[in-house]
């Protein structure tokens, strides 16, 4: 993953619309970087986002899940 998104990458990304995932810019609920009038999105804040501290990934709530009988 490259170390920083665009908006419209993050957006995809997150599953989100590009308009809400600039309000979430400005609000200041979406840390990102601004290079002169770009604003990029690190990619470490959208791993987070995906993926938060203690969530177990998918495949391991999945397996859980199942009956091994």
């Amino acid at each position: 993953m490259l170390p920083f998104l665009t908006v419209a990458e993050a957006a995809e990304a997150l599953n989100l619309s590009v308009s809400k995932t600039y309000r979430m810019v400005s609000s200041g609920e979406l840390p990102c970087q601004r290079f002169g009038r770009a604003v990029r999105i690190p990619s470490t804040v959208i791993s987070e986002l995906m993926n938060p501290l203690g969530a177990l990934p998918s495949y391991l709530t999945t397996e859980m899940g199942k009956n091994n009988v």
